[in-house]
């Protein structure tokens, strides 16, 4: 260390990681929320879809049923479909857990001092904090350019079909 660097004290030090790790914290919770959103979205929308597909199926053998009830549900399922596709939760479910591991694999690392945390430049606590700041902060911004990749390029909604002939 040169005679000239700065030396925090314990707790300039502790203040550090304590920052550190609340953010950790922040974004942790953060894409947690985002998977859970994402995942109960996506399954509520499948369920629907198939739920919808199966009824419609079911009362279009009842005789007594209405066309336009048919109708009405196979719109349904069509729309619930579509949304599936549109949001593309399943996507963003996969990517907001993907960005939890990563955020867990970086925090276990620190605390291993293991990984790039090991190396010599990394030799002092401040310099491990620094460093693990700096590591989930890319992190955080390559998660966010992927999200925010993936929200452009939803596709435009496909036109309607033109309507069927009536049942007559």
């Amino acid at each position: 260390m040169r005679e000239d660097e700065y030396m925090p004290n314990a707790n300039e030090l502790r203040a550090l990681q304590d920052r550190a790790l609340g953010r950790w914290e922040h974004l942790q919770s953060d894409w947690r929320r985002r998977a859970r959103v994402n995942k109960v979205t996506s399954m509520l929308l499948v369920y629907l879809s198939v739920s919808l597909a199966v009824a419609a199926t079911v009362l279009a053998a009842v005789p007594a049923v209405p066309k336009w009830l048919i109708a009405a549900i196979s719109g349904g399922t069509a729309l619930a479909t579509t949304l599936l596709a549109a949001t593309k939760a399943q996507e963003h479910w996969a990517l907001a857990r993907s960005i939890q591991n990563q955020l867990y694999a970086e925090r276990f690392l620190y605390e291993q001092q293991a990984g790039h945390y090991a190396l010599a430049s990394a030799s002092t606590d401040e310099a491990r904090a620094r460093l693990f700041s700096e590591r989930i902060t890319e992190i955080a911004l390559a998660a966010h350019d992927s999200w925010a990749t993936r929200i452009v390029t939803t596709p435009a909604p496909v036109a309607a079909l033109p309507a069927a002939p009536p049942v007559t």
